[in-house]
C-alpha cells in the first residue's frame, strides 16, 4: 500500500419502500342477516413479511345486521411493525344489502249480500329484525 495514498469516500445506500397493494373485496348479505366475513388481497409483501405477523389488516363496514337496503363501504385498516416500509394503496369495496323476501297470503273470506265487509287476515312471512305487521283496514 505504500505505493498509494488511499482516499475512502463513504457512499449512501437508499433503502426505497416497496409497493403493498391492500384490494379489499364486495360483499353482499340480505336484510337482517348477520354481516359477511370480510377479506381481500394483499399482494407486495417482500423480505418474510406476512399478513398476522409484521404487517395487519382488519376489514370493517358501517353496515349492521338492521341496516336497510342499499350499499355501505367496506374498508381495510392496515398496521404493523413493518408498515413503514411500503407504500401503501388501500383499495375499498361495497357492501350490498339487498331486500329479504316477504310473503303475504291473504286468507279467503265470505259476506252475505248487504252485510258489512268481514275483516280480512292473511299470513306474513320473512319478517327479520323484529319488524312486525301493522294492522291496515280496508
Amino acid at each position: 500500500m505504500s505505493n498509494y495514498t488511499l482516499t475512502n469516500t463513504p457512499a449512501t445506500l437508499t433503502v426505497n419502500a416497496v409497493a403493498l397493494s391492500v384490494l379489499v373485496q364486495s360483499a353482499s348479505k340480505t336484510y337482517g342477516a348477520t354481516l359477511p366475513t370480510f377479506t381481500g388481497n394483499v399482494t407486495g409483501l417482500v423480505n418474510g413479511d406476512t399478513v398476522g405477523t409484521t404487517i395487519t389488516v382488519s376489514y370493517a363496514t358501517t353496515a349492521t345486521a338492521a341496516s336497510p337496503v342499499t350499499t355501505y363501504p367496506i374498508t381495510a385498516t392496515v398496521g404493523g411493525a413493518a408498515l413503514s416500509n411500503y407504500t401503501l394503496t388501500n383499495t375499498p369495496a361495497t357492501l350490498t344489502v339487498s331486500a329479504v323476501a316477504l310473503s303475504v297470503v291473504v286468507q279467503n273470506a265470505s259476506k252475505n249480500y248487504g252485510a258489512a265487509l268481514p275483516t280480512f287476515t292473511g299470513n306474513v312471512t320473512g319478517l327479520v329484525n323484529g319488524d312486525a305487521v301493522g294492522r291496515r283496514s280496508a
